[in-house]
């Protein structure tokens, strides 16, 4: 399963390692980067999705002050990995099917 934060407030190189190190540490944690941009993104075992997000909201601010994490909600389908494909109406019969799809 994947998880996705946006971390505000972090303007530290070494607190912003220690936190992505403390997540990846944590049971039920596969993989977890912290980006630049602020985005936390967390591939971890279903099992673990609550307690893995109750430490991501404790843990932020104890790495830098003022820091905030809030989970991003999944808003499509690219954000879990898949492409939804769907026939575009405005294209000539003559194009073959694999032409006629476009990802949305």
């Amino acid at each position: 399963m994947r998880m996705v934060f946006f971390v505000s407030g972090l303007t530290c190189q070494e607190c912003a390692e220690k936190l992505e190190a403390h997540i990846q540490r944590q049971p039920g944690v596969n993989a977890a980067a912290l980006l630049v941009t602020g985005k936390l993104i967390i591939e971890c075992e279903e099992d673990y999705a609550e307690a893995i997000e109750a430490d991501v909201m404790a843990s932020a601010p104890k790495a830098q002050g003022d820091v905030r994490a809030k989970r991003v909600q999944r808003s499509s389908a690219e954000d879990l990995g898949m492409y939804i494909w769907r026939i575009h109406p405005n294209l000539k019969d003559e194009t073959t099917s694999s032409d006629r799809q476009v990802r949305i």
